[in-house]
């Protein structure tokens, strides 16, 4: 938190930097700035120094996770091992088996993101592992990433008009970092023939998982097993992909060397 003084006493604005004060704000000469420290969970940071942590780590940690009880390692050693295994993900085996059949198949996919960090991400994960390791050609996939003034975030009526005019015609259509408050625009995808696979992160509308998609992977849903309800989108796309993988070589479709899913056998 930020405070702030401009030709008058100090107030509090929630801000990450100067840059996002007004710009009248920004030019005046009569601008005073101080940080206000974050308060610092004491249990906490005695507990982190104890378990061997450096001073910065404990401090770090006890100022952004006040209260924390679970595991320090693996906040402060990240490791593969330390992920739930996608199965968790509420409707993560129908989607996953939903992407094998199209490989298997030989169908055209979309590949429905947006145009953020987030959604390249998310975008790049599903591309390189549809081509690198599941062996789709590249004429069968279409990117579909939305502009930033003319189409906006999400599933948007441009998007869907973009999909339908495809060749060839995508059968399925992967979204990530988008779709979970998109049922209109995919009930209109799904009349033309086209299963929607929603993976996100976002929260959900009240009224739920988008009622016309195949399957809806959101760690936020209210029936999701899935730990951690607070990653990325491409998180999200990658425990996806990782599932659709290991069906396949359920399947027998898929022969190169993979990692294990198992819990703890990933390094």
């Amino acid at each position: 938190m930020w405070k702030i003084a401009v030709e008058g006493p100090f107030v509090e604005m929630p801000m990450t930097s100067v840059t996002d004060l007004p710009q009248d704000v920004r030019s005046s000469r009569s601008i005073g700035l101080c940080l206000e420290p974050r308060p610092v969970d004491e249990a906490l940071y005695a507990r982190a120094q104890a378990e061997g942590l450096s001073e910065l780590q404990a401090r770090l940690l006890a100022s952004r996770l006040p209260g924390y009880s679970g595991e320090l390692l693996p906040l402060i050693s990240p490791s593969l091992r330390y992920l739930a295994h996608p199965e968790k993900l509420a409707d993560g085996r129908r989607a996953a088996e939903r992407i094998a059949q199209a490989v298997t198949e030989g169908e055209a996919i979309g590949i429905l993101t947006d145009y953020d960090v987030d959604g390249i991400t998310s975008h790049v994960v599903i591309r390189r592992t549809l081509v690198e390791l599941f062996g789709v050609p590249e004429g069968k996939l279409h990117s579909l990433i939305g502009h930033r003034i003319h189409d906006g975030y999400g599933i948007s009526l441009p998007l869907v008009e973009r999909t339908l005019a495809q060749k060839p015609f995508p059968t399925l259509v992967i979204t990530a970092d988008c779709g979970s408050s998109d049922e209109p625009r995919i009930a209109r995808l799904k009349a033309a023939g086209i299963d929607v696979v929603v993976s996100d992160h976002h929260a959900l509308p009240i009224e739920g998982p988008p009622a016309s998609a195949y399957a809806c992977v959101n760690p936020t849903r209210d029936d999701c097993d899935y730990p951690d309800k607070t990653i990325a989108g491409c998180m999200v796309a990658w425990l996806l992909m990782s599932l659709a993988r290991g069906v396949l070589i359920e399947w027998g479709r898929c022969q190169a060397p993979h990692p294990s899913c198992r819990p703890g056998s990933l390094t």
